[in-house]
């Protein structure tokens, strides 16, 4: 993806999120909300390719003495093959 094209992508986004805001937010709030994610885009995701690991924190699940529950795959409808290739696709980009 070219930066044009990033750029694009993240400028739709952001007006996509600001008109969803209420009609009796000011639009001196929504421009300063417009600009947050541009000022600060070193700590926004943007897309779910751009998140990553951390060791800010660490976390650990107590499951007792549970044991793993396996179960087997399921078989997805026919209708959904394409949008699940498409992700599948996606997320090994």
């Amino acid at each position: 993806m070219t930066m044009g094209t990033s750029l694009r992508k993240e400028s739709s986004m952001i007006e996509g999120l600001i008109q969803d805001f209420p009609e009796a937010v000011p639009a001196e709030a929504k421009e300063m909300l417009r600009e947050l994610p541009i000022k600060y885009e070193d700590v926004f995701s943007m897309t779910e390719g751009d998140l990553e690991r951390t060791t800010v924190c660490k976390h650990k699940i107590d499951m007792g003495k549970a044991k793993p529950d396996r179960k087997p795959l399921r078989r997805q409808p026919l209708q959904y093959k394409d949008a699940i290739d498409k992700q599948l696709d996606q997320m090994l980009e």
